[in-house]
């Protein structure tokens, strides 16, 4: 049986549509499945040991939906304790993570196990978390977070915002660590760490960044002057933007920002408030 887990919260509320589309789908294949709200499965590990060897989930969302997840069941996947297979059907408004893996989809639907398996780890504020795209301090979280306060996540709403925080944001100092090599950026707008290419809603921030391998990708933003925004900002889709001497960018395994003052952070556009300083890296299985 399939178990569908939706989030009524994605999609702007419009999941439901999705989920129907889904349902008629698997009616016309003869499939038996059952309706579940994630956002009401509060004890993860009696969801995990209630279903049967054959039943396979699908889950309805984007990018948050697959953040929550992953922060629930990726230590079960890490110790082998799930075997049911978990599918992504793409129902979500920035979809960035299904936007990086989309050769791999077939019917809509990406197999998520092995993607949520091995994940990097971000350690802030004394917490530990899973991602799936990337995290960042600076003005990429402060985007978020006005987004996250809007009726409405839309590619409009995200630009219109974009440049709403141009305005007021203060460039400040970061502290990068890659791999034990320090690199200082006295103006930075933000630091982000990625495990896969895109953010934003389909922005290419880190076009060489690759899922399957133990290392991330930290891109700083540093001395942008307001005159170089409209020609870069078109570029950052097609990843053009690393090309521009403001734009640097490094590898490693290991990978620590640290602000001179406290930020928004932002975890696959999931925001905290008041963080100075984050550690990412992936733990070996």
């Amino acid at each position: 049986m399939y178990k569908i887990l939706y989030n009524p919260l994605s999609s702007n509320g419009k999941s439901f549509k999705v989920v129907e589309k889904l349902c008629q789908k698997l009616k016309k294949e003869n499939k038996e499945f059952v309706i579940l709200d994630i956002t009401k499965i509060e004890d993860a590990d009696a969801f995990i040991k209630e279903l049967d060897e054959k039943d396979e989930a699908i889950i309805l969302g984007g990018d948050g939906t697959i953040h929550r997840l992953a922060n629930r069941i990726t230590p079960y996947l890490r110790e082998n304790k799930i075997k049911n297979k978990i599918y992504l059907y793409r129902a979500g408004t920035g979809n960035d993570f299904s936007r990086d893996v989309k050769k791999e989809a077939k019917d809509n639907m990406i197999y998520l196990n092995d993607h949520l398996t091995y994940l990097p780890t971000v350690e802030f504020d004394g917490k530990e978390r899973y991602f799936v795209n990337g995290v960042g301090l600076g003005i990429d979280a402060l985007i978020c977070q006005m987004v996250n306060e809007t009726d409405k996540k839309t590619k409009f709403n995200y630009f219109k915002n974009v440049l709403k925080s141009l305005k007021n944001y203060k460039k400040t100092t970061v502290r990068i660590v890659v791999d034990g090599k320090e690199y200082v950026y006295k103006k930075a707008l933000f630091a982000s760490i990625m495990h896969g290419r895109y953010f934003g809603g389909g922005m290419k921030i880190t076009p060489g960044q690759k899922r399957d391998t133990d290392e991330l990708t930290v891109i700083v933003i540093n001395r942008l002057a307001k005159a170089l925004l409209a020609p870069i900002l078109p570029t950052v889709f097609i990843g053009a933007h690393v090309i521009f001497p403001v734009v640097h960018t490094f590898k490693g395994k290991n990978i620590e920002v640290h602000f001179e003052d406290e930020k928004y952070l932002q975890l696959d556009g999931e925001v905290e408030e008041n963080i100075k300083s984050i550690k990412a890296y992936k733990k070996p299985l």
